[in-house]
């Protein structure tokens, strides 16, 4: 009976070190420093991708998809969901995403349709199969609020990186000239991107984006500001 009982408590002794193991190895590696961020868009997952090796060289810390990250264009989620397979069946991309951090936003066509915004029908399913392809925990706070907003903050104290990714299609129709929703007073030129942004999240949203940014209690050295660039192909930024 004694054996049986020390049989359990080592048994679960064993189970109690590797759950401290698994966590000590997800916290090293949110302290480790950010020290390149890659970033690419506008994927047609259709056509081959030999962009990814040239990626895969400049050996990044994170990667992030800036939208139209596969052109969806459909209405019809089970089409939707095969092309994000499709796309994460990418040997290269496959590659990247096991040595690097991915962080993603959605643009028009990986949101569903060519300037859709809030009319569009299916974007709770849309933002459902956007953050599993992602690998969301079932808990995370993305797939219990509208959009695909998030805040994440990487690295040791004193060389933090903060990521703020709006994704604010969700919210807003983006549909004609959506221009009007910049203030008409004259600011820099990512102050007015940001203004747009802000708008479209809504106010539940532009608070969410902008609590990170006063409230002071994480210390960052830098801030990085995702939102969708049309155009845009890769690149590599160091620090």
């Amino acid at each position: 009976m004694n054996s049986l009982n020390l049989f359990k408590k080592t048994k679960h002794l064993r189970v109690f070190n590797f759950v401290l193991l698994l966590l000590s190895n997800i916290c090293c590696q949110a302290e480790e420093v950010i020290t390149s961020i890659a970033f690419g868009s506008c994927l047609k997952e259709t056509r081959t991708q030999p962009i990814w090796e040239s990626v895969i060289d400049s050996k990044p810390d994170v990667f992030v998809l800036l939208g139209d990250n596969i052109y969806g264009d459909t209405r019809d989620m089970d089409k939707l969901r095969e092309k994000w397979k499709r796309f994460g069946a990418i040997e290269g991309f496959q590659k990247l995403r096991s040595n690097s951090r991915l962080l993603a936003i959605w643009d028009d066509h990986d949101y569903g349709e060519n300037d859709a915004g809030a009319e569009y029908p299916a974007k709770f399913e849309s933002q459902k199969i956007f953050l599993d392809f992602l690998n969301e925990p079932e808990d995370s706070k993305r797939r219990k609020s509208p959009g695909i907003y998030d805040c994440l903050t990487l690295g040791p104290e004193g060389k933090r990186v903060q990521f703020r990714a709006p994704g604010p299609r969700h919210r807003a129709s983006l549909r004609g000239d959506h221009r009007a929703v910049v203030p008409a007073r004259r600011r820099p030129r990512r102050r007015r991107h940001v203004a747009r942004d802000l708008h479209a999240l809504g106010r539940q949203g532009g608070h969410s984006l902008a609590a990170p940014l006063g409230a002071g209690r994480v210390p960052v050295r830098r801030s990085v500001y995702v939102r969708t660039r049309r155009g845009a192909a890769s690149g590599v930024r160091r620090h």
